[in-house]
């Protein structure tokens, strides 16, 4: 399991979104709705809309000192 998580890049602004597998092997995400907070992604969208916003798991979040 992997941590996901909505960073927005114009704001500095992050927030914990839910969970997925990362395959090694195939090098793919897997992310079931079940694992994820849908509303929260909802809400975190409107609020940065038209900002660089992305979704991404916490490898990226802390390469890019954004934990």
């Amino acid at each position: 399991m992997v941590k996901l998580y909505l960073i927005c890049r114009d704001c500095k602004a992050i927030e914990h979104v839910g969970f997925g597998d990362y395959d090694v092997d195939s090098d793919t995400l897997k992310v079931e709705e079940k694992d994820v907070s849908v509303s929260s992604i909802i809400e975190f969208l409107v609020k940065h809309r038209y900002h660089d916003v992305s979704l991404v798991t916490e490898w990226t979040a802390d390469a890019e000192y954004m934990l």
